[in-house]
């Protein structure tokens, strides 16, 4: 026997959501409704039954349609945290050894490093953008068809019976938890996406900073041998002079 889970009154009909069956793996998703008339005869309750069986309808393909999306992007939700830890992890080690470390001191090997980095990072970045554009998409696509559920629902003005929760409450209920999932990734998305950013503007100032200050020793080291060249040479020319008042002698 089926559970009577909501109720309201509207339209001079008592409307009772009965058992509501989750969709799983590719299943339909099922949903009963009772709808009891208060009216006398039943050709005057006809056409309210009608109109509820089409709104009933409407409500199914708005509710399918959002939890097939859902369950689309289910393995996209899941792998947001895997990826934030490892973007922390890999942050705070390669910041530490390559950055805080060698700050006054940055030699190739870390400039190699970084810049390898640095190209996996503009990598993540990049994927992570193109997966939270799409996330993005689909989560505009799941708020029209609340929207559309809500527009239905709210032509009931459907009012409380008994203390029981309305139908529409508890539906659109259901459609905000499944539409958090989508804001939720898309706001655990835009703080690891802020994070990356924030990540790449050091890593590009410390590498210029770096390739500076290698740029500085090299000219160093190239002023320091022009100065022996220029003293070997000015040694050599004294020897022959010398050697020269040498021979005149």
């Amino acid at each position: 026997m089926c559970e009577e889970k909501e109720r309201g009154i509207t339209r001079g009909c008592l409307v009772a959501t009965l058992d509501r069956i989750a969709a799983q793996d590719g299943d339909y998703l099922s949903q009963n409704f009772l709808v009891a008339s208060f009216r006398k005869t039943p050709s005057d309750s006809k056409p309210n039954i009608s109109r509820f069986h089409q709104e009933f309808i409407r409500l199914a393909e708005f509710a399918g349609k959002l939890d097939r999306l859902c369950r689309s992007n289910e393995p996209f939700f899941g792998t947001l945290g895997t990826a934030e830890q490892e973007a922390q992890e890999t942050i705070e080690k390669e910041t530490t050894e390559n950055i805080f470390v060698n700050l006054g001191n940055p030699g190739q090997i870390q400039i190699n490093r970084l810049e390898t980095w640095l190209g996996e990072l503009v990598t993540k970045f990049s994927g992570l953008s193109l997966l939270a554009s799409a996330i993005r998409r689909d989560c505009a696509v799941a708020e029209m068809y609340v929207t559309q559920t809500e527009n239905v629902l709210r032509g009931w003005n459907e009012k409380a019976f008994e203390g029981y929760l309305t139908n529409a409450s508890a539906e659109m209920s259901q459609c905000e938890a499944k539409i958090k999932r989508f804001r939720n990734f898309l706001d655990r998305a835009d703080a690891l996406r802020t994070q990356l950013e924030t990540v790449l503007g050091l890593i590009q100032t410390y590498l210029s900073f770096a390739q500076q200050k290698t740029a500085e020793r090299q000219g160093n080291i190239l002023k320091l041998l022009t100065w022996v060249m220029a003293i070997f040479t000015i040694i050599l020319v004294l020897i022959e002079v010398l050697a020269a008042l040498h021979i005149l002698r």
